[in-house]
């Protein structure tokens, strides 16, 4: 693996160190930094989480107030979260700080913290610290961050993609952090994404969503959306292609299918990485009549702790599949259905098939799991993204706080 393309866009620098957030020190740190050379055009998606953490409500009102961006600083180890008055007034001390070693305006920084909710942070040791976070800014600092931003997760992620656009080549790169406490509401995770092409920040505020919806909005670990999620694109402009400032402009469709290609993977990595897991899991729905039916049967199954578990131990209990799908509000005929697992039919129009349980167990100790779950009804489909459940589910959430 070529660490050395993680995040290595032209006119971005990251860093990242250990400023005494987490309590066991480890050389991944627990502090960080994306910086642009110069402000530049930014979108961000949030989460939707009423109790929402100061770095995610301070973010929303820099990009409402901002057109431009200069650097995001990003912490793990504490979510900043239900820690009132003190928590905003720390985030706008580490930004101030910030702008003003960065030279930069106090609203062309964006805060992103990941961690335990309701602990103020400790901004005296990361104030120390940002002096030589922000001197040691380096192209090659991306695969660092990745893991800096880890917390539960056991592997950094991270894509880089290349493409042309008006004859340019473009290069979109992302890194993103994400294990439990994972459902859609956008974002489900922290992520970073950055590309060198030139591009509006009306652009990116379209894009982004469109992405984050068929993306990072289909993954699910434990139906539990964060106080903290956020995604934020920033585009340096260094690729020097002629400027996308509408979606109208040929080469838009290009950059959105360059972004989807990007971050795609970061999503399914986040699935695959859950808390505990032993296997990706995916769930299709379709021919339930329109894609938001086809959406809520399979966030349904997806978040389903009787269909994690079977597929945790391996049982094609489809029993568990319909009946998940039949405890939404979308209404079928269970004599319409079609259930196949991993390839497998197991249910044809209602019928039971009988299939060879050990091969179709065999089948389900693969790191990748398929389930397909079709009506009979004329359109709609959907595709979420989840894992098993395990016994490390239980210990590590059990463990967490300590």
């Amino acid at each position: 693996m070529n660490t050395s393309l993680c995040c290595n866009v032209a006119g971005f620098k990251s860093a990242s160190c250990s400023a005494g957030i987490k309590k066991s020190k480890g050389s991944a740190g627990d502090f960080g930094i994306i910086a642009a050379d110069n402000p530049v055009p930014a979108a961000g998606v949030f989460s939707k989480n009423s109790a929402a953490a100061a770095p995610v409500k301070i973010s929303r009102l820099h990009l409402e107030k901002s057109r431009r961006i200069r650097a995001v600083l990003i912490n793990s180890g504490n979510a900043n979260a239900c820690t009132g008055e003190q928590g905003r007034k720390n985030c706008l001390r580490l930004g101030y700080e910030a702008s003003s070693m960065l030279n930069a305006e106090e609203t062309e920084i964006l805060h992103a913290s990941t961690g335990v909710i309701g602990h103020q942070l400790p901004v005296d040791s990361m104030l120390d610290a940002l002096p030589g976070l922000i001197n040691s800014l380096d192209t090659s600092g991306g695969y660092n961050l990745a893991r800096t931003i880890m917390t539960t997760d056991i592997v950094p992620k991270w894509n880089t993609v290349q493409g042309y656009l008006g004859g340019k080549r473009i290069t979109v790169s992302g890194i993103a952090k994400g294990s439990g406490m994972i459902a859609p509401c956008m974002a489900t995770m922290l992520s970073f994404i950055l590309t060198d092409a030139v591009v509006s920040a009306e652009v990116l505020r379209r894009l982004l969503p469109d992405i984050a919806a068929r993306t990072f909005n289909r993954v699910t670990v434990d139906s539990d959306t964060s106080t903290n999620d956020t995604a934020v694109i920033m585009a340096s402009g260094n690729a020097g292609n002629p400027e996308i400032s509408s979606e109208n402009d040929p080469e838009y469709i290009h950059l959105r299918d360059l972004l989807y290609i990007a971050v795609h993977p970061l999503a399914k990595a986040i699935a695959r990485d859950g808390e505990g897991a032993t296997k990706l899991i995916t769930v299709e729905a379709k021919g339930f009549g329109d894609d938001r039916a086809c959406m809520t049967i399979a966030r349904a199954i997806a978040e389903s702790p009787l269909v994690k578990t079977a597929m945790f131990g391996c049982d094609p209990n489809w029993g568990r599949i319909i009946a998940a799908a039949g405890k939404t509000d979308v209404l079928f005929s269970p004599e319409d259905v079609s259930i196949f697992v991993s390839g497998n039919p197991v249910l044809l129009t209602g019928e039971p098939v009988p299939f060879d349980r050990d091969r179709l167990q065999s089948s389900l100790q693969s790191r990748e799991v398929y389930i397909s779950i079709q009506g009979s009804a004329q359109g709609g489909y959907a595709s979420m993204y989840t894992c098993d459940y395990s016994y490390d589910y239980i210990k590590i959430n059990a463990e967490y706080h300590t």
